[in-house]
């Protein structure tokens, strides 16, 4: 089982069980907490992403202007790009389930080819942003600054996250 897979499966478990503490054990809810409290971009990102932290946010943005050399406006389109990430029509499941002779069948999502992620263009980029296309063609460079250093982040904290589950 790949990495990531492995820690969306654990996630999965670990927020979905019984989210009563249990002071003589250690849950998963737990692991994700204490990883997600970190003050680094990762663990921000993290606990907005999978703790629903709605405070993380601006500190997700500050950090990654820091992290990236990027203005506001870019590191807030790149960390809401992340966070919203899932595919529209999947939602981030890869496969849909369609209706064939009467009988439901599993099928690729056709429109992130089975990626499970929602794939940002300029136009959507332009609207978010409020400024023209051309602007957003000439600031690319710079969301795709923010947009590696997000994924180096994220990237980095899975592996913690990985390292931690896997002592269980």
């Amino acid at each position: 089982m790949t990495g990531r897979l492995f820690i969306r499966k654990r996630l999965s478990h670990a927020l979905t069980g019984s989210l009563r503490d249990d002071p003589d054990h250690e849950t998963g809810r737990d692991i994700v907490h204490a990883l997600g409290l970190t003050d680094d971009l990762g663990g921000v990102l993290w606990r907005l992403k999978y703790d629903n932290d709605s405070t993380a946010f601006e500190r997700a943005v500050a950090l990654l202007r820091e992290a990236a050399n990027v203005s506001p406006e870019i590191a807030a389109l790149a960390v809401t790009e992340w966070a919203e990430g899932a595919c529209r029509r999947c939602k981030g499941q890869s496969e849909v389930t369609i209706l064939d002779a009467g009988a439901e069948k599993r099928m690729t999502c056709s429109s992130c080819n089975g990626t499970g992620l929602h794939r940002f263009g300029d136009r959507e980029r332009a609207h978010r942003l409020r400024v023209g296309m051309s602007q957003v063609r000439r600031w690319s460079a710079r969301i795709k600054r923010a947009a590696d250093a997000i994924g180096t982040a994220d990237k980095k904290k899975a592996a913690q996250m990985h390292g931690r589950l896997l002592d269980d």
